[in-house]
């Protein structure tokens, strides 16, 4: 069952990671690099899943080799 997502939920590095399939000192990375946007909550980077979204449109390719160890 697909549940919408609410307006604004913002997702955890951890959630957006395996969202990615990457790491999130990967992530943690892509902030430091600003190719990430993210916010910080506390002590805890979150993401909007637009954003999990746009990142995994522009770097398809990098992630694909990650998975793939190319």
């Amino acid at each position: 069952m697909n549940v919408p997502e609410a307006e604004g939920h913002l997702w955890t590095l951890t959630d957006a990671a395996a969202i990615l399939g990457t790491s999130p000192d990967n992530l943690r990375g892509a902030i430091k690099r600003g190719s990430l946007h993210a916010t910080k909550v506390g002590r805890d980077w979150t993401v909007s899943r637009a954003e999990i979204d746009r990142y995994a449109r522009e770097n398809r390719r990098v992630l694909t080799d990650r998975i793939t160890g190319r």
